[in-house]
């Protein structure tokens, strides 16, 4: 059976709605409008099976259209998609590398807010973002301690070291 989500769109007698039944009139026959309309529905019935590819002289003819229909429509036939909410943008590797930026901007007198707002100017490594963005990601990010801690160790060494001297 091929795959029923190949095609993207009805066609042809598939795409057009049913016509609206009229109230039955003085002069209109009933059975007639139940024939024709059995005509039409039989029609676009052979036109789902030419549609999805699928021998309707098969033993398993309706269960394959069944099938290939639920594929199409049902969402519990469907594959999980993709995961809701924001995208990775910062991932791990993303957060690293902002907050080592931000603790060298830290090294030259820079406190994180004003790194934040130097790294998003024009030519610079976040133009574009937003810098209470960038922000916000250091300040959650399990990297700000540890560059604060390596900052803080890095000034008391050489602290002790100039005092030794």
């Amino acid at each position: 059976m091929p795959d029923p989500k190949a095609d993207n769109s009805y066609m042809g007698i598939l795409n057009e709605p049913l016509p609206e039944l009229k109230p039955p009139g003085l002069l209109s026959d009933p059975d007639e409008e139940q024939r024709w309309l059995g005509t039409l529905v039989t029609e676009k019935l052979a036109a789902l099976f030419v549609h999805f590819r699928i021998d309707p002289a098969g033993p398993d003819a309706w269960c394959q259209l069944a099938i290939a229909l639920a594929l199409r429509h049902v969402p519990g036939f469907q594959p999980p998609g993709p995961k809701r909410g924001p995208t990775k943008e910062w991932d791990i590797n993303a957060q690293f590398e902002l907050c080592q930026l931000i603790s060298e901007r830290g090294q030259r007198g820079s406190n994180p807010h004003a790194a934040c707002h130097d790294l998003v100017k024009p030519g610079r490594r976040y133009e574009g973002k937003a810098a209470k963005t960038l922000y916000r990601v250091y300040q959650g990010s399990p990297w700000k301690r540890i560059f604060e801690e390596a900052a803080a160790y890095e000034a008391l060494i050489s602290g002790d070291c100039a005092e030794k001297q």
